[in-house]
């Protein structure tokens, strides 16, 4: 009898697959045992796949975005549904390179960019959900306390533990102030150059300019944001500051999984790395690009 499989980590192989070139990243689903085994043209840090994975009916290949139709076409179909005013717009940004980091400052502009995430997720569960039972792929439904891959870790589990911990801050500290974020400053020497590097080729979206021309900025990635400051001349030694391993943001995702995925996405753009994914011994996995002004951003998650 077929395994049940579960919809989450149906997802995250989904969101791997679909990172870079078409076939650079694979994902096969055993049907009998509802394991998911991941492959990627550009890391070994993978376990192997099967012998017979490609001759045996048992496993089957999780298809990208672009074989569902959810590329391109989703975009215009968000376009004429909530920015019917620029779909023309967004067709021309869609007919070059480095369409989706233009694509998100736009949203960013016109305060859709959670209308646009919460559409886009949407529509991703429900075309997966489409071919599963195309595909007679059960789907399980995730048990309280077990995670992405069955450990205790789920994203369930952690938001509970949040607004529990929320709430017992809020009867100790009702009087202290609470900090929300924390906004590292980037010094640049062209913040059109730099704007271009973080929207093209890392993802971030641009909040905001000021001045004509720029000097001052931000950009933003989900949670994460950096501000850029121009300035005339380096405020650090390029050497030492490579030599030493001096970071100007350190910046973090959620799962294993996760790091995995941005490091092999951040890849397959040509992203310049100072250090490659790496184990670290205090139980973390990390990476450290470099941007064209020589600034060291560090992306971390969990090694397990």
């Amino acid at each position: 009898m077929p395994a049940a499989v579960k919809l989450q980590d149906m997802l995250e192989a989904f969101e791997f697959v679909s990172a870079g070139d078409m076939g650079e990243h694979q994902a096969f689903l055993c049907k009998t045992s509802g394991r998911i085994y991941w492959h990627s043209e550009h890391a070994d840090d993978f376990e192997e796949l099967p012998e017979d994975i490609e001759e045996n009916d048992k496993y089957i290949a999780i298809p990208s975005k672009r074989e569902l139709d959810l590329g391109k076409p989703l975009v215009l179909e968000f376009a004429r549904q909530f920015l019917p005013n620029d779909f023309d717009e967004v067709q021309r940004i869609f007919s070059r390179k480095g369409a989706y980091g233009r694509f998100k400052d736009l949203l960013a502009r016109r305060g859709k960019l959670d209308e646009w995430y919460d559409f886009e997720a949407k529509a991703q569960e429900s075309a997966l959900r489409q071919w599963c039972d195309l595909n007679s792929i059960e789907l399980g439904e995730v048990p309280i306390g077990a995670g992405p891959s069955g450990g205790d870790n789920s994203q369930a589990l952690k938001a509970e533990l949040s607004i529990m911990l929320d709430n017992a801050g809020q009867t100790s500290t009702a009087t202290s102030p609470v900090l929300t974020a924390a906004e590292p400053q980037l010094f640049v020497a062209d913040i059109k150059v730099s704007c271009d590097f973080f929207t093209e080729k890392l993802g971030f979206s641009i909040v905001f300019l000021y001045g004509e021309p720029p000097f001052y900025g931000q950009v933003r990635r989900d949670r994460a944001a950096l501000n850029l400051r121009c300035v005339d001349r380096p405020v650090i030694d390029g050497e030492l500051r490579d030599r030493e391993d001096l970071l100007s943001a350190a910046i973090t995702v959620d799962t294993a999984d996760d790091i995995k995925r941005l490091f092999l996405e951040f890849q397959a753009a040509g992203v310049p790395f100072h250090q490659t994914l790496k184990r670290e011994p205090w139980g973390a996995k990390d990476f450290i690009i470099k941007d064209p002004d020589g600034n060291l951003l560090l992306f971390a998650g969990p090694a397990e």
